[in-house]
């Protein structure tokens, strides 16, 4: 029987598993923070959002939802547009994209 082992159970050198030292670290891009997405291989690249939700990666990374809008208030107001909803059709949560790390943003105003 062959055994599976997931990397993010992998033991480290302080003896806690990837995920374990991973859920550990902090995000370090504040909620409502403008952004400008920074990824050549992403169809985001260039866009300039703020972050609207601090999430994680199944292993753990901390990653970042980003928006068009600062407040949530807003987002529902948007969510109703249809100019904006034509706009981002094919975005997974309306006014969001989601799964951006630390590395592929480049933070422009707190």
């Amino acid at each position: 029987m062959v055994k599976v082992q997931f990397m993010s159970d992998l033991i480290e050198e302080n003896g806690n598993s990837v995920k374990q030292n991973n859920m550990e670290l902090k995000h370090k891009i504040a909620i409502n923070s403008l952004v400008e997405v920074n990824c050549e291989c992403s169809n985001s690249h260039g866009l300039r959002l703020f972050v609207s939700a601090h999430t994680r990666d199944c292993d753990g990374t901390p990653l970042y939802s980003l928006s068009l809008e600062k407040t949530q208030e807003t987002i529902r107001e948007r969510e109703k547009d249809n100019v904006l909803n034509a706009y981002l059709k094919g975005l997974d949560d309306g006014c969001r994209i989601h799964g951006f790390d630390e590395d592929s943003l480049v933070l422009i105003k707190s």
